[in-house]
């Protein structure tokens, strides 16, 4: 079960948002407070999730009586509790605020009510169970502790995924995790626990049998660590050195609580990916927000394609603000979440967020133009419009202007969905 659409209307900075959803990579992007967290914990509510953040409601006070109150939508008269809207006498206190359509075809709708009070919830009706989940904006920062024990028959994919949710949930909380008569300090323990476990139970030796569902997962994440970190981290491989996991690179060895902040980042995204997948399937949807979060620029240009071909049946939702990640990956949606005016009557008025698709692949200029306008920065070219970009130059470089050369370089920009980048290229033809 994968997310086909989500729409919006009317309630918190929202004012008729409608995203479709690509199957396997959606991008949301636009300024802070412009909602992109907020679509990814509305698709949450239809997976199974131990918790989940409650919405907050922004106190108000009434200029005429002085009463106080709280506000799920400040911007519309639906929400003002002193206000006696058509909507408000007709359905009490059930808003329908917008729905998510799903791969099936069923249609849930979102539901919230006015209460008296900071924090509620978003209901969904006729839910469907999707199976996946959220990383979080916050990766959890390398902090030593050892390894203290493993369980005699090692960890399967499944329980290893919720083991290591449940120390970084309580991690980003700021609560202490007790598990088996341990307290867990931070995630990258849990990973160590069960790296050691794969390694030592997946396996057979002269004494033992492996265990049939860790068999080869050990090395299958070593190969996807390879895959997904950029070439100039140099990664060779992981190495156990009981009571801990050493990184092997072309640069050195380190322990990995030793990583940096960027490289433990994608580790610990590579991680929960790779141990969802095999305890549930492949078919799997996960949603990100802020990976570009510790990267450096040209790793955040070159993972999430990465991630894409190495996880290609998992449907990605994400919410970025780097132009780097947003023209990563050339078969995508992208969506910028932008604030624009609206005047419909003398209680609704002002600027809410609407969202527009942004087209790269046919209309490059025109996108950039536009994320420049809802970022402040101008995007560079894509890495792939460049890569064809130049393949399609260098076939013409020892070619004479001519006008019967021009056209064929449009009528080959044209195919690659490049055609305004025409002057550019004739310009790099002419410098060669």
């Amino acid at each position: 079960m994968h997310y086909k659409t989500i729409s919006i209307d009317k309630w918190r900075q929202f004012r008729k948002v409608h995203i479709e959803l690509h199957k396997n990579l959606t991008l949301l992007t636009g300024p802070n407070g412009s909602g992109k967290s907020t679509l990814l914990s509305l698709l949450e509510l239809s997976m199974q999730s131990n918790y989940r953040e409650p919405f907050l409601a922004t106190p108000v006070n009434d200029q005429k009586t002085g009463k106080s109150g709280y506000s799920l939508g400040t911007l519309f008269a639906r929400f003002n509790p002193f206000i006696k809207t058509e909507e408000s006498n007709e359905q009490s206190v059930q808003h329908e605020i917008g729905a998510i359509v799903y791969s099936s075809g069923a249609v849930a709708k979102l539901r919230t009510s006015n209460s008296d009070a900071l924090q509620y919830h978003v209901n969904l009706s006729n839910q469907n169970t999707v199976v996946g989940f959220k990383i979080a904006s916050h990766r959890a920062l390398p902090r030593y502790q050892a390894v203290q024990s493993l369980p005699v028959s090692g960890m399967r994919p499944k329980e290893a995924f919720e083991y290591f949710s449940q120390a970084q949930s309580h991690y980003q909380r700021g609560d202490r995790y007790h598990r088996e008569g341990k307290t867990v300090q931070n995630p990258v323990a849990p990973m160590k626990e069960t790296l050691i476990g794969f390694a030592a139970f997946g396996a057979d030796n002269a004494h033992m049998k492996a265990v049939p569902e860790l068999i080869g997962l050990y090395d299958d994440f070593q190969n996807l660590l390879s895959t997904l970190l950029p070439e100039e981290i140099g990664f060779q491989r992981l190495e156990v050195r009981s009571p801990e996991i050493v990184v092997v690179s072309k640069a050195g060895e380190f322990p990995i609580d030793s990583a940096s902040g960027g490289l433990m980042s994608l580790v610990q995204t590579a991680w929960q990916i790779f141990l969802y997948t095999k305890g549930h399937g492949e078919a799997a949807v996960v949603l990100i927000d802020e990976p570009e979060n510790h990267l450096h620029p040209s790793l955040q240009r070159d993972f999430l394609g990465n991630l894409v071909r190495a996880f290609p049946s998992v449907q990605f939702v994400v919410a970025t603000h780097s132009p780097f990640v947003i023209t990563s990956v050339r078969d995508s949606k992208v969506y910028a979440l932008r604030y624009s005016q609206f005047d419909k009557n003398a209680n609704e008025s002002g600027s809410a967020v609407t969202a527009q698709e942004i087209d790269f692949v046919s209309k490059a200029r025109t996108a950039d133009k536009i994320l420049d306008e809802v970022l402040g920065v101008s995007v560079t070219i894509p890495v792939w419009a460049e890569h064809d970009l130049t393949l399609i130059v260098n076939r013409f470089e020892r070619t004479e202007l001519s006008e019967v050369a021009i056209n064929n370089l449009r009528a080959e920009l044209e195919s690659a969905g490049l055609s305004e980048f025409l002057p550019e290229a004739i310009g790099r033809i002419a410098r060669d």
